[in-house]
């Protein structure tokens, strides 16, 4: 059964577009399929702001998973 990841991620004021840019760049690094979704309407009503949220796929097993998490944590 093939895994996936979401990270969600909160801008702050002024940010979003320096993020975006970040995620892609994240995305692209970890050579997985996946995708990025940026929200088309208001912030969610509990939220102050809109996330933004990626999803990494592709992992065959939960040490794939485990080992993307760790080198996410150590900046890597």
């Amino acid at each position: 059964m093939p895994y996936f990841v979401n990270f969600l991620r909160f801008p702050g004021p002024g940010n979003a577009f320096k993020v975006l840019d970040a995620m892609k760049a994240a995305h692209a690094a970890a050579g997985r399929p996946g995708n990025i979704t940026v929200p088309v309407s208001a912030a969610n009503p509990v939220g102050s702001r809109p996330g933004l949220i990626s999803l990494v796929g592709g992992f065959t097993n939960l040490d794939e998973v485990d080992l993307m998490q760790t080198q996410f944590f150590e900046n890597e």
